[in-house]
């Protein structure tokens, strides 16, 4: 993706399917694909846009009461805060994934690495 064509390739088809979920109401895609796009503004640098986008995902997925989404947000947006060296955010972030990946892991196990993406 570090081609700016397949960047932007990448991030219109995000869009497009973000536009799309919202239309129908598919709260977990939404979660999804603005974890995903917030990944890709992370991974150009664009921390304060992927926070916010981070942080959308977190509502939404509090809103459905999903928590495995929660939990995989949670650690995006920790990971972004910390890039950001947004120390007492962080903090509180990590305490609150640490809660949900536990009890949302029951019967899995502790993961060995939590994915970026979801």
């Amino acid at each position: 993706m570090q081609d700016s064509g397949e960047f932007k390739q990448a991030l219109e088809a995000f869009d497009q399917a973000l536009k799309i979920r919202r239309e129908i109401g598919d709260l977990i895609g939404v979660v999804v694909t603005l974890n995903n796009l917030a990944t890709v503004a992370q991974d150009q640098r664009e921390d304060e846009q992927a926070l916010r986008m981070f942080e959308e995902a977190l509502a939404v997925a509090k809103e459905i009461g999903d928590r495995n989404k929660i939990a995989l947000v949670l650690t995006n947006l920790g990971e972004v805060q910390r890039v950001m060296g947004n120390s007492a955010r962080r903090s509180s972030t990590s305490s609150k994934r640490r809660g949900f990946a536990r009890s949302s892991m029951i019967g899995w196990g502790w993961p060995r690495r939590f994915g970026r993406w979801a």
